[in-house]
């Protein structure tokens, strides 16, 4: 095991724990949650005048943590029987960006995370028949919970511009 699948085994055991010990203290009904935000993931490219192609020939560059949406992408060209030819992985979505945008390779990304790189210009998706996926933020808290004034202006933030 590398140091990154290492690292991520860490902390997959640690939010387990932590969830367990939630579990342990209450169940879900004791859990207030409401969506927040709706992200659609998308294939960002560096620039307009690019052309894919057969994405089999593209490198991508993509985020080094197993998440759900890293697994419906792999999925996805599994079906197609498409190969993934992933070059290169990075730690954060920044990082992911600023390969895209020296054309190292291609990225799957949240839309909401590139957002203003789409309107500079800076970046362009790549629309991909049979390849949606969207993924929604949650919030969560305990059901009566004393909320310091911080946290309670917090929540209302959320609650407010939610998507």
């Amino acid at each position: 095991m590398g140091i990154a699948e290492d690292r991520a085994q860490r902390l997959a055991d640690l939010m387990r724990d932590r969830c367990r010990e939630l579990t342990d203290r209450g169940s879900a009904r004791d859990m207030r949650q409401f969506g927040m935000h709706l992200s659609q993931i998308t294939i960002c490219v560096a620039s307009r005048n690019r052309i894919c192609k057969d994405l089999a020939d593209e490198p991508f560059v993509a985020h080094n943590v197993n998440s759900g949406s890293r697994f419906k992408v792999i999925e996805a060209f599994a079906t197609q029987h498409t190969p993934l030819n992933i070059t290169l992985e990075l730690a954060t979505v920044e990082t992911i960006k600023r390969f895209v945008q020296k054309r190292v390779g291609l990225a799957f990304v949240p839309r909401m995370c590139v957002r203003e790189e789409l309107e500079r210009g800076a970046l362009v998706t790549v629309p991909v028949r049979g390849l949606t996926h969207n993924r929604i933020l949650w919030a969560a808290h305990r059901r009566g919970a004393n909320f310091s004034p911080a946290a309670a202006a917090f929540l209302d933030l959320l609650r407010k511009h939610k998507q």
